[in-house]
């Protein structure tokens, strides 16, 4: 049987909130925070070649964190989940590295869905990394280009086209399809963490597509949005056609 797997509520509000709210009473400094390295991490091995053209240098990058996240959980939440707690005052969350004028950023659950994220990543087994498919990002670019234009949030693109619709245009998929969706953040560090905790999200939805061991490849596109600053897509599946 093949499986679609969106989660419920299409993208979930938390994913707008979490990156789009400013909490003015934020006085940690953004410049004092750091923008942790991947140093000791197969890099080479890991992020999408160099000459995938069709590949701007933040989709290799999200393509790089969500494959250390997905080949080794432990260190991935030890090196750039467990830290995220520490710019966190009380639901309040300020991005580590992030633009100096951005003051901080509302979340619902605040620290503790850190927490939960870290031990949760601590405790999973390592997956395969994700290969790069030129296929499912180009249906990644259908749906971020369609809500750049549109200024559209959710699955269902302007057209009324579905994630089954976008994938089919461009071929055939193996076994089953997924797709995570995120608005505002601008590095895939932010991108992937972001999606990890997965705050305000009760069933971890976006998590479960990220460390779901069916997904062979992905598709990664990013545009920008016009009430969100940035919309990125990730289109995952077991295989392309």
């Amino acid at each position: 049987m093949k499986k679609i797997n969106l989660l419920n509520n299409a993208v979930s509000l938390i994913q707008k909130t979490l990156w789009l709210s400013v909490c003015l009473s934020m006085t940690v400094s953004a410049a004092s925070a750091p923008d942790w390295p991947t140093a000791g991490w197969p890099v080479k091995k890991l992020a999408p070649a160099d000459d995938l053209s069709y590949l701007s240098a933040l989709e290799k990058n999200i393509i790089l964190h969500l494959n250390m996240a997905r080949t080794d959980p432990s260190r991935y939440s030890k090196e750039f989940i467990a830290p995220r707690s520490a710019f966190y005052n009380n639901k309040m969350y300020l991005e580590p590295g992030g633009p100096e004028n951005f003051i901080g950023l509302k979340t619902q659950e605040g620290v503790s869905a850190v927490d939960e994220a870290a031990t949760v990543m601590n405790s999973t087994k390592a997956l395969g990394s994700l290969k790069a498919h030129k296929k499912l990002t180009l249906a990644a670019q259908d749906h971020a280009t369609d809500q750049s234009k549109h200024g559209g949030t959710g699955h269902v693109s302007h057209d009324g086209s579905t994630l089954q619709n976008r994938v089919e245009r461009h071929g055939k998929w193996q076994h089953t399809i997924g797709e995570n969706i995120i608005y505002g953040p601008d590095s895939g560090r932010e991108v992937v963490v972001g999606l990890l905790v997965d705050d305000g999200v009760k069933n971890r939805g976006h998590r479960t597509n990220i460390l779901k061991n069916d997904y062979k490849i992905v598709g990664v596109a990013c545009a920008k949005h016009s009430s969100y600053r940035i919309v990125c897509v990730m289109d995952f599946a077991g295989g392309m056609e």
